[in-house]
């Protein structure tokens, strides 16, 4: 499920049962967002698993 959450009020602003945390389903929902309350000052995101950067020694990156 992924949430948009107002930090000011803690009320939720879009829920969404989506089949995994991916790039594109994260874009759908922005959208949804985008179409239902505009476009917001700033998006944060969680800082735990999903959003990563993978810059370790010998990761060479890409596909």
């Amino acid at each position: 499920m992924l949430a948009f959450v107002d930090d000011a009020t803690s009320r939720l602003l879009l829920l969404r049962f989506v089949p995994s945390e991916s790039a594109f389903s994260y874009f759908v929902a922005v959208r949804a967002y985008l179409e239902a309350h505009g476009k917001p000052l700033a998006f944060y995101s969680d800082k735990h698993e999903v959003f990563r950067v993978l810059n370790r020694p010998g990761f060479a990156g890409g596909w």
